[in-house]
């Protein structure tokens, strides 16, 4: 314990009895709702003009209803634990490392080509004059191994359609969204073309395709990206993911071939499925990005139990995986301080990753499990896997 002077001061100590995620802001919004109600038991017939003062009482009530539920889903799941969390400011957030482990041999050294993104300084150079000229293309991918024909957006780099770039192959990232979220949720939620786009214009990365690809097959079900022949219905998302979605990007688009040049990445469920899909195929990704992510499979039984048994648990619970023989993999995660469930999992998941993994794990002072964290997550993530991954790329 620190000595009350001694004490780190942090974001919003002062006012924490006002946080959002404070049980005095919910007997708050639960007594101004029982005030509204008395009040509108007193003055119901004594309103003037009637009809109007009526409707506006109950709006006000129903409205703090509302309020009180949301800030009881904030409390319990820990979502944010500052106001500027909740209103996507990045004030306070202060993003820190805590490891940084660019990885062993094959990820360390540019001597080894195969394990290199394979992009010239004249690639880099058209990529970031091309940079804002980039494209999103909304479009179904077919899945022959799954029979599923589900929607998904996929970003194109400005460089892709430039004549100078004609039989160059790209990177590919392929990024999952949380629960509930969908195929769209990082173009409008995450900013995703407007973070890529700068990052590439300033030479911080080069162009990668980006496939954000629909990850529940029956919803409202959360997949969590596993084959469930259990739930009701069953899912094949993960055969979708890991197959499907791999094979109408390598047909479609001029997508460069191998693990190396594939990542997958995800926010939330979504980081869950990014580090869980990649320890399980790691012949199709040699990288995963982690945002405010968990490592234990979530155990469920009727109609939704996704897992059979305890050993089919085990063997989706990337902390209980991670160890098991199988090539190097590079990994970024981060969390927030002030959401304890994040900060503890990433925690454990780190102490367990073995030292011949590249591994970068970051922090933020605040931010709890919200898109702000994730979104400048995601571009310390880009960056940092350009430089393990890519040859040569500046990492300013």
């Amino acid at each position: 314990m620190y000595p009350l002077s001694a004490r780190p001061v942090r974001p919003g100590d002062q006012l924490s009895v006002l946080a959002p995620n404070s049980l005095f802001v919910q007997y708050l919004a639960i007594g101004a709702f029982a005030a509204v109600v008395v009040f509108a038991v007193w003055g119901w017939r004594r309103f003037r003009p009637r009809t109007a003062s009526r409707v506006g009482v109950v709006l006000v009530a129903q409205c703090l209803v509302v309020v009180s539920i949301a800030i009881y889903y904030n409390r319990t799941d820990q979502i944010a634990a500052t106001w500027d969390a909740l209103a996507g400011s990045q004030q306070g957030l202060n993003p820190a490392v805590v490891v940084q482990r660019d990885g062993s041999a094959s990820f360390g050294s540019s001597a080894f080509a195969q394990d290199r993104w394979n992009v010239s300084a004249a690639d880099r150079l058209t990529d970031s004059q091309s940079a804002y000229r980039s494209t999103l293309v909304t479009t179904t991918i077919a899945g022959p191994q799954t029979g599923y024909n589900l929607p998904a957006q996929v970003y194109l780099p400005g460089s892709y359609a430039d004549p100078a770039s004609t039989t160059r192959q790209y990177p590919v990232i392929e990024l999952l969204a949380g629960y509930p979220g969908s195929y769209l949720s990082w173009t409008y939620g995450m900013h995703l073309k407007a973070t890529l786009d700068s990052l590439i214009a300033e030479k911080k990365m080069p162009a990668v395709i980006v496939v954000m690809p629909s990850q529940n097959p029956n919803p409202p079900s959360d997949s969590e990206c596993v084959n469930a022949s259990f739930a009701h219905p069953s899912s094949m998302a993960e055969t979708y993911l890991t197959r499907d979605v791999p094979a109408y990007i390598a047909a479609t688009y001029r997508s460069a071939p191998g693990r190396i040049n594939w990542v997958i990445g995800g926010y939330s469920t979504g980081g869950y499925c990014a580090a869980n899909l990649a320890l399980r195929h790691p012949q199709v990704y040699a990288s995963a990005m982690v945002l405010s992510g968990y490592f234990i499979g979530v155990h469920e039984h009727g109609p939704h139990q996704l897992f059979a048994n305890r050993k089919d648990l085990r063997a989706n619970s990337p902390q209980l995986t991670i160890c098991e023989p199988r090539p190097k993999v590079a990994i970024f995660t981060i969390a927030a301080k002030d959401n304890k469930e994040d900060i503890s999992a990433q925690a454990r998941f780190i102490r367990k990753v073995p030292k011949y993994d590249a591994l970068m794990a970051m922090t933020t002072e605040t931010g709890g499990h919200t898109p702000v964290v994730w979104r400048i997550g995601s571009r310390h993530a880009f960056v940092w896997l350009a430089r393990v991954l890519g040859p040569g790329v500046s990492a300013r």
